[in-house]
This record gives C-alpha cells, structure tokens and sequence, in this order.
C-alpha cells in the first residue's frame, strides 16, 4: 500500500475529539474506509459520532459502539457503516464478516479495532487514524493515508492541526 501522508491531530476534550470527525466526515467522498485502532476509551467511538454528522446522518440516530451487532448502518449525505471488531478474539478475513461487501459499495466503511482484520483484506485506499491516550482528557490522532484518495485530506488535515 502506498503511504501518501500523514497528519497527527490533537484533542483536549471528547468534544474536540467529535468535532475532528465531523471535519473529516464533511469532506469524504463515496467509498471511503476509515480504519480506527487504539486502546479501549481512547476516543473512536466518540470520533465516529462526529463522523456520523460531517457525513450528514440526523441527530435522532444513537452513533453507538456496535460490538454486540458487529456492524450498524446509517442513512445520510453519504450512507455511514460502522463496524466494531471489539470482541473478536482473533484476526479475521473481511469477507466472513461481510465487510469485503461494504467495501465495495459508495457508503463510508468506519471499522473500530481495524487491527483484528487481517492486513491484506483492507482495499488500496483507506484512511487510517491511531488514537492514543495522552492524558486524562487528552488524545492524539494520527492520520495515515494509503492511496492518492487521501492525499489532499490528510494535507488539510496537517495544516489545520497546526493552527489549533
């Protein structure tokens, strides 16, 4: 996969933290997979909420941790997946969780714990954001685009950090 940049966001509040994934969410296009890794409580949940309203899902939909159903779906601008490999003891392949199909569609694909499926079934464009705990409040997203589909985001992205 081809790495096209990276950006390290800064979040001092969980509401910062959803106001990152609304910038990002209002600037995808159809067929994006954003893939979330980091420690439980780190904030993906809570960054994919945000995403949520940047792709135009209405507030009266609960943006929730899927972990018991694996995957939610919401209608918006663009339709949101969010899947949550949480509880899965062991990697797995896309394709026995159906999200093989997913990533084949126009909707946004948002996979909380990304790093439980395997490495090879992520298609060539995707977006990758790591969270980790800084501090009490405080948590640290880097950005990793793979593909030329992110370039520009990630760039935005990068510049828009350090004026924060």
């Amino acid at each position: 996969m081809d790495v096209s940049k990276e950006a390290i966001l800064v979040s001092p509040s969980a509401a910062e933290t959803e106001s990152w994934g609304r910038w990002i969410g209002s600037r995808l296009e159809s067929g994006a997979v954003l893939r979330l890794e980091g420690d439980l409580g780190c904030g993906k949940t809570c960054f994919v909420r945000g995403l949520a309203r940047g792709l135009g899902v209405e507030p009266g939909h609960d943006i929730v941790s899927p972990t018991y159903t694996l995957v939610n779906v919401y209608p918006g601008r663009l339709e949101l997946v969010h899947a949550d490999l949480y509880r899965l003891a062991q990697p797995v392949e896309a394709e026995s969780l159906g999200l093989h199909d997913w990533f084949e569609t126009d909707a946004v694909v948002a996979v909380e714990w990304a790093e439980k499926l395997h490495p090879h079934d992520w298609p060539a464009e995707s977006l990758l954001l790591r969270f980790t705990v800084e501090g009490k409040n405080l948590r640290r997203i880097r950005l990793i685009g793979y593909g030329l589909g992110f370039r520009d985001l990630v760039k935005v992205a990068a510049h828009r950090a350090k004026k924060h």
